[in-house]
């Protein structure tokens, strides 16, 4: 199993969450409409232990976002899916496996995260969860 399948399996899991209208399996150059969902690594460890078993051991970020075009209708929108993919999050069997310290889930709500650039910003509004722990381990990778 690599980071790459743990980061997939995140994506399936938010993706059958009711209202999540898009969960690629990478991140898409260009933002879907509606409410979508990204994963990122943003930190962890690497070690081969034992002899021929890369482990890791990772922290994950969940984007659940949508365009902010109106403040209010955009919270109204989003706001409710909190508690819906943390509940997701926490019933995966396949996650709950993986994660050694699954007993809560880290969020920052942002109204304003620049998907765009300066010169053209596109802001987006939600959910940033992050998932820690979560423990990997892969024989095929140093044979």
């Amino acid at each position: 199993m690599s980071l790459e399948y743990v980061l997939r399996e995140i994506q399936s899991i938010v993706g059958d969450v009711a209202g999540i209208r898009a969960a690629p399996e990478f991140p898409p150059e260009k933002p879907p409409p509606g409410i979508f969902s990204v994963v990122l690594p943003t930190s962890g460890t690497f070690k081969q232990a034992p002899v021929s078993v890369l482990c890791g051991l990772h922290d994950v970020d969940l984007y659940v976002i949508c365009p902010r075009v109106d403040l209010p209708k955009t919270m109204k929108t989003i706001l409710p899916l909190g508690e819906l993919v943390a509940a997701a999050l926490e019933n995966s069997e396949t996650l709950n496996s993986m994660c050694s310290t699954f007993d809560e889930i880290p969020y920052v709500f942002e109204t304003s995260i620049n998907l765009g650039t300066a010169a053209m910003p596109s802001y987006y509004s939600g959910w940033v969860f992050t998932i820690k722990q979560i423990k990997v381990q892969d024989q095929e990778i140093l044979t």
